[in-house]
């Protein structure tokens, strides 16, 4: 289905050229549209999650931070897909030469800080553990979760000891420091311009909600350390330009451990 859905979009499309992206943890199938303006089209067999990720977007620009803008999507047999603006900007992850690589980490900081200091009274979306952790419970019961995924500290451990640990560590909530949270501010998902170093937008909203900040800290901090490009040292500036004193090293650790299951 998701090759007759690509051929109904190519008909509508004519005049772009499709480039194959890597496709994500989700599965979901994605491509660039180069031409007449830069879109990208993801199909994928959750039309839910595309449902939830072109509303993430549209609320994120309504509060003037960019995002994905949608164009359109839709379902056919199970299949959905979603076609969406391109946002300007190269991913943090993308290929900086040395000397650009601070003022790119400290642009990433603000884009973090601005998003977590939206209303988050005024966000209609939730992320909190009353939701994460059920997922991620019922994400090991259909054998969803991949061991072999797993971060290095963690391995040879079975998704089920995972659950486990994550369940006996888990914090209470809700705490007092709920933000905005984009919910997989990876590197790959925040762009900033090469020419002005400011962050331009992020993209793949879908897991955008209130949640604790903690959320995406955990992520941006350990795929930070962890890339051979930036380090324990570009990690430690992110958290000096974000904000040290928000930041708690326990939080830290069980969101990095909550983020295995998804």
């Amino acid at each position: 289905m998701t090759d007759s859905v690509r051929r109904r979009l190519r008909r509508r499309h004519l005049l772009h050229r499709w480039t194959p992206v890597s496709s994500g943890a989700s599965g979901d199938r994605v491509w660039h549209l180069s031409g007449r303006g830069g879109l990208y089209v993801k199909i994928g067999a959750d039309p839910a999650a595309l449902r939830a990720e072109a509303e993430r977007a549209e609320w994120l620009r309504s509060q003037g931070v960019a995002a994905p803008e949608p164009v359109e999507s839709g379902e056919d047999d199970g299949t959905g897909w979603l076609v969406s603006r391109a946002v300007p900007g190269r991913p943090v992850s993308g290929e900086w030469p040395a000397h650009l690589r601070a003022p790119v980490v400290a642009a990433f900081a603000r884009l973090a800080r601005r998003l977590h200091d939206l209303p988050a009274a005024e966000c209609p979306f939730e992320r909190g553990l009353d939701h994460t952790v059920p997922q991620a419970r019922e994400r090991v019961r259909r054998n969803l979760v991949e061991a072999g995924d797993f971060d290095a500290e963690r391995a040879g451990t079975a998704p089920g000891q995972a659950l486990a640990e994550l369940e006996r560590t888990a914090p209470s909530e809700p705490g007092p420091d709920r933000v905005v949270c984009h919910g997989d501010l990876t590197p790959d998902n925040a762009l900033v311009d090469p020419a002005t170093l400011e962050w331009t937008g992020v993209v793949d909203t879908g897991r955008l909600g209130r949640a604790d900040r903690h959320l995406d800290l955990a992520v941006a901090l350990r795929d930070l350390d962890g890339a051979p490009a930036w380090g324990p040292n570009f990690a430690r500036a992110f958290a000096h330009h974000y904000g040290d004193h928000l930041i708690d090293p326990d939080r830290l650790a069980f969101y990095r451990l909550l983020d295995e299951f998804f």
